[in-house]
C-alpha cells in the first residue's frame, strides 16, 4: 500500500494568509469600541497592555480596572496580551531625543525584569483562562545590553563612555520569556518566522503595518490585505487609540477597513487569529511530527519537546488544531488534528 502523502497547511483551513491585529497600549474605551466592531464583522484581535498603567502592577482581589477588562474579553473576540509594565524606554539606543540618561537608567536587569517578566506573570494572574505568549515592545525595540551602575549612578571608562553588561540585556529576557515579539520592522510578516536569529521577521522581531503609516489611509490598509493574500503572509497591523477624529485611525477609517478584512474573510483567503493563537499555529507547525500508522489510514500529530530556539512546547498551552492535508488514493482530504491526538482517514 502507498503511503498517503501529508502536510501541515501553512495557513489553516486552506486560506491564503493569516491577519492578526494587535492593538497596542490597550486603551479600554477603544477595546470596547472594537469588541462591538469585531461581533458585527466576525473579526478578533489581541489588546497589546501596558500593565501597570492599565490594570496595575501587583494582583489584588476585586480589581475593578481588572473587571472592566475580562467583561470585553469575556466575548471571546479580544485577548490580553504584554506590553510591558509601564512602557518605560528600554533600549539603550533611542536617546536621540536628548533624553540619554533617562534611557540608560532603565537599562539594568532588575528593570527589564519588571517591565517584561513581572508584567506577564500580572496578567496570568488577573486571566488565568489566557495564554501570554506574546508581547510588544515599548518604542519598539529592545536593548542588548545592560548598564554598570554604583550607588546609582552609571559607570565611565576613562573616556567619559558608560560602560555596559554583556548580559544579552532586555532582548535575551524577552527570548526566555515569550514565545513571538512584535517589534517596529515594517512589512508583510513570514508565515515561517526564523529561530536562529534577531533580524526582522525573526519570532524576536517580528513585521508590522501601523495603521498610521503612509498617511493612514483605508486604500494604503486593504493593499495590505492584497498582498498578503497574494504573497501568502502573515498580516500583523499595529494600532493605538481608536476616536471619534483621532488615533492611527478614527472610527470611520478603521470601520472601513474592517470591512474589508471581513469580505476576504468570508471568501476563504484570509483567517483572522488572535495573536497567541496564531503563535501557537505557527509554532505547532514548525515543531509538528506526523507519522502515519502501518495500516496507511491513521495518523498521528506529535511536537518536539522544544522549539530550535530553545523553548517548551507544553501540549497544555500548544493545542491549537492544525490543518492538515492528507493526499490518498481516493484524492485529497483535509483533517483538523490538535497535537498528541490520532485521526482516522
Amino acid at each position: 500500500m502507498n503511503e498517503p502523502s501529508v502536510r501541515i497547511l501553512p495557513v489553516p483551513n486552506g486560506a491564503k494568509a493569516i491577519l492578526t491585529m494587535t492593538f497596542d497600549d490597550g486603551d479600554l474605551a477603544t477595546a470596547k469600541w472594537l469588541d462591538r466592531e469585531f461581533e458585527t464583522y466576525g473579526l478578533c484581535g489581541s489588546c497589546m497592555l501596558i500593565v501597570g498603567r492599565n490594570i496595575g502592577d501587583t494582583f489584588t482581589e476585586n480589581n475593578p480596572k481588572a473587571e472592566a477588562y475580562r467583561e470585553v474579553f469575556s466575548h471571546g473576540r479580544l485577548e490580553p496580551q504584554a506590553h510591558t509594565m509601564t512602557h518605560a524606554p528600554t533600549p539603550a539606543l533611542a536617546w536621540a531625543q536628548g533624553e540619554k540618561e533617562k534611557f540608560l537608567l532603565n537599562n539594568n536587569r532588575e528593570n527589564y525584569v519588571y517591565e517584561l517578566v513581572r508584567s506577564k506573570e500580572v496578567l496570568q494572574r488577573y486571566f488565568p483562562e489566557y495564554d501570554i505568549l506574546t508581547m510588544s515592545s515599548s518604542n519598539n525595540t529592545l536593548s542588548r545590553c545592560s548598564f554598570v551602575q554604583e550607588n546609582g549612578e552609571l559607570c565611565r571608562d576613562e573616556k567619559g563612555n558608560f560602560l555596559t553588561v554583556a548580559d544579552g540585556g532586555a532582548e535575551k529576557v524577552a527570548k526566555e520569556n515569550y514565545y513571538a515579539i512584535r517589534q517596529g520592522v515594517r512589512g508583510n510578516q513570514s508565515t515561517d518566522p526564523a529561530c536562529d536569529n534577531d533580524e526582522g521577521g525573526s519570532w524576536r522581531s517580528l513585521k508590522t503595518h501601523r495603521f498610521s503609516d503612509g498617511g493612514g489611509t483605508v486604500a494604503g490598509a486593504v493593499s495590505w490585505l492584497d498582498s498578503a493574500i497574494a504573497d501568502g503572509a502573515w498580516l500583523i497591523t499595529l494600532c493605538h487609540h481608536i476616536t471619534a477624529d483621532s488615533g492611527d485611525f478614527d472610527f470611520e477609517k478603521a470601520d472601513a477597513f474592517f470591512a474589508g478584512c471581513a469580505e476576504s474573510v468570508k471568501d476563504g483567503s484570509l483567517v483572522c487569529m488572535k495573536f497567541s493563537d496564531a503563535v501557537k499555529y505557527i509554532r505547532e507547525r514548525q515543531n509538528a511530527v506526523l507519522n502515519v500508522g502501518e495500516d496507511g489510514k491513521t495518523l498521528t500529530l506529535t511536537l518536539k519537546e522544544r522549539t530550535a530556539d530553545g523553548l517548551r512546547l507544553p501540549y497544555s498551552v500548544f493545542n491549537y488544531p492544525l490543518s492538515v492535508e492528507a493526499e490518498t488514493p481516493d484524492g485529497k482530504r483535509l483533517l483538523t488534528l490538535r497535537p498528541g491526538e490520532t485521526a482516522v482517514f
